[in-house]
């Protein structure tokens, strides 16, 4: 790293509180109708107009980490108290996808895992888990079953099992 440098001493600068600073390129105009102008204004790809404002979202944690079933109740509470996010709605049979996002005990994973796969999981901490959500089609599932394997293989990671995950289509 080289050392900092400035081309006018910086006690010999003087700041005109007269003016507002404005170092985003926002502009609170009429041009700009998004919410109070916290948006920047129009331009190449982006649009103030196709934004989207998220109605509600919650976080449960334990400061240090320690896992505990107390963090998924508390997130539970939070999620039914948005009874507009906690798949309450316009429609009540159905949800809009709200749901709790957590990390499954690395217990559980080597129980269900081997049971299905028959393959036993490396220690905590050297795998990851995912859901992905493919096409039905079994031709293109195939393929992509294949593509997604070779993605991770160029990335030195192994798939080490799929499952699929039991659904009620009723």
């Amino acid at each position: 790293m080289g050392r900092v440098s400035f081309e006018e001493p910086v006690e010999n600068t003087i700041i005109e509180e007269d003016e507002p600073v404005n170092i985003y390129p926002y502009e609170n105009t009429p041009q700009n109708k998004s919410w109070a102008g916290a948006l920047p204004v129009k331009q190449g790809l982006y649009d103030p107009e196709l934004e989207k404002d998220a109605c509600g979202v919650g976080f449960a944690a334990h400061i240090k980490g320690t896992p505990s079933h107390k963090i998924v109740s508390d997130a539970r509470n939070l999620l039914c108290n948005m009874t507009h996010r906690g798949a309450v709605g316009s429609d009540a049979r159905d949800g809009d996808g709200a749901g709790v996002m957590t990390s499954i005990p690395h217990k559980f994973f080597v129980k269900n895992f081997g049971k299905e796969q028959g393959y036993t999981l490396p220690k905590q901490g050297q795998y990851a888990a995912g859901n992905v959500f493919f096409k039905p089609d079994t031709e293109v599932l195939k393929e992509t079953l294949n593509t997604f394997e070779e993605v991770a293989d160029s990335l030195d990671l192994r798939v080490l099992g799929w499952r699929e995950v039991p659904r009620d289509s009723s």
